[in-house]
């Protein structure tokens, strides 16, 4: 059970939430989040407070009195004998080294950020290519396994049968909630706590005042992000202008992660065309007053010019050859006899791909596929796929 305090004033924006999550969970046949909401008791909570001082917004955090609601959210357990989940996979789908004996690639959710090793796959198996089960101590031909862990880190092999009885749960939800949901379920409490947040502006923002620099950032970077395509300045609705609208109106978007980074990266630099002199310099005056409209151009652009040279060290990097694990559809472009697809994982790793079906946005996948290249085109690496298959559990 996880248990958040919200403010009053925020409850709606956060039982939003939860229900399109309850939602997404009902329409892929996972079990739904069960949420309880106390009565509304008045504790002490850190209220930002955003002040114009000196021409540029100054935050303060100021404890006050606020009427708060206890939210316990009770989701999936998966509990097998106090191991812990490691990877699923379905042998019908494998492939073997005839000269080793022993499992090259096979149908599986890794349910970490690192997919499963030829190593770990055999865990699995036999010398006869049977499936282990180290609960029933039992080798026969199955199609379906999980691959577990316990304290020491060690890895056994349990059946799926075994794992469904232990558990109480159907191997295709603990595939799904542990592959694909519970990292969901993580970012949904980052965003349940960033909009648990109370701002009070002392002064409203008028045309001739700037933002805060890290504040037009973080929205620059919430159009931008994930492989988004940058709009420049010349476009009918340039990204910077979005980014100023989206803040003008107080939508909620997260924090960029890589605000320190992108600040240090700019001061390190050594600029050696007009662009980046002039960006550089506007983006140090921004950290001083704040960003102004008219510096909101270039500011945007050297941030995506920022994006297309960072090294996402906080994501696990795959590597060219055998890929499988659960995704969703992000976007399609249909033409004739062939479609281009975005997929993410639950990591936000993008893929792309060419299939001749038509998958519909916001579908759940169980793919295999051969990486065959990563496009870095802006900044974030997408996976080339090819081959790319679709499977049943």
């Amino acid at each position: 059970m996880k248990s958040i305090y919200v403010p009053q004033s925020k409850l709606a924006q956060v039982k939003g939430v939860l229900k399109q999550f309850n939602k997404l969970l009902h329409t892929n046949g996972v079990s739904q989040l069960q949420y309880e909401i106390s009565k509304p008791l008045v504790r002490d909570w850190y209220v930002t407070e955003r002040n114009w001082v000196e021409n540029k917004w100054v935050d303060s955090g100021i404890k006050k009195k606020v009427k708060l609601h206890k939210i316990d959210i009770e989701h999936m357990l998966v509990d097998i004998e106090g191991l812990s989940p490691v990877a699923f996979l379905n042998s019908k789908v494998s492939d073997f080294s005839d000269l080793l004996n022993e499992p090259v690639s096979c149908l599986s959710i890794a349910f970490k950020e690192k997919v499963l090793t030829p190593k770990e796959l055999a865990i699995v198996f036999d010398e006869n290519r049977y499936v282990i089960c180290s609960h029933c101590n039992s080798h026969r031909k199955r199609d379906k396994a999980f691959v577990l862990s316990d304290n020491d880190g060690q890895k056994i092999s349990y059946g799926a049968s075994c794992v469904n009885a232990i558990s109480g749960h159907s191997v295709v939800r603990i595939a799904k909630w542990c592959g694909y949901f519970m990292h969901l379920f993580d970012d949904m409490l980052k965003e349940l706590s960033q909009l648990s947040r109370i701002v009070e502006l002392g002064k409203k923002k008028g045309s001739t005042e700037s933002v805060d620099v890290e504040l037009f950032v973080s929205a620059v970077h919430s159009f931008v992000g994930d492989g988004k395509a940058f709009m420049s300045a010349k476009k009918p609705l340039p990204t910077y202008k979005r980014a100023m609208s989206a803040i003008d109106n107080e939508y909620n978007f997260r924090h960029s992660k890589l605000f320190i980074r992108f600040s240090a990266w700019v001061k390190k630099s050594k600029p050696k065309t007009q662009f980046h002199k002039k960006a550089r310099f506007a983006f140090l005056e921004a950290e001083k007053v704040g960003v102004f409209e008219a510096k909101a151009a270039i500011i945007a652009a050297l941030y995506n010019s920022f994006l297309q040279t960072v090294e996402y060290d906080f994501q696990v990097e795959l590597a060219e050859g055998f890929y499988s694990g659960l995704v969703t559809v992000r976007s399609v472009e249909h033409s004739h006899k062939i479609n281009h697809v975005v997929l993410r994982d639950p990591f936000g790793r993008l893929f792309s791909a060419e299939v001749s079906l038509n998958f519909p946005i916001g579908r759940l996948l169980l793919i295999t596929g051969v990486i065959s290249g990563i496009d870095r085109e802006n900044g974030f690496p997408i996976y080339k796929l090819i081959e790319l298959e679709e499977h049943q559990f």
